[in-house]
C-alpha cells in the first residue's frame, strides 16, 4: 500500500456531549483548524448539564456550514419518550 496515493478521509466523530457547550466548542474549533468539514455526531447532545440551548444552537450552525450526520442517543430517546 502506497500511503502517498491513498486518499485521506477527514471526519470528526463526536459523542456524549451532554450539553457541555464549552468542551464542544473547543473540539469543533480544533477539528475546523484541521480543515475537517465532515462531522458524525453519535447522540446524547443534551442532558442535565448546563447550556442545552447553546449546545443545540451550535450543532444547528454546524449543520448549515458543514456536512453533518446526527444519530440519536439514549438521552434523545428519553426526551422523546418524556415529551410523549
Amino acid at each position: 500500500m502506497n500511503l502517498q496515493t491513498e486518499k485521506r478521509l477527514d471526519i470528526a466523530v463526536l459523542s456524549d456531549i451532554h450539553g457541555n457547550y464549552v468542551a464542544l466548542e473547543s473540539c469543533l474549533a480544533h477539528a475546523v483548524s484541521q480543515n475537517i468539514k465532515t462531522f458524525l455526531f453519535l447522540g446524547d447532545y443534551v442532558s442535565e448539564l448546563a447550556y442545552p440551548e447553546r449546545t443545540m444552537k451550535l450543532l444547528y450552525e454546524m449543520e448549515r456550514t458543514c456536512s453533518c450526520r446526527f444519530i440519536r442517543g439514549n438521552k434523545e430517546e428519553y426526551w422523546f419518550q418524556y415529551r410523549a
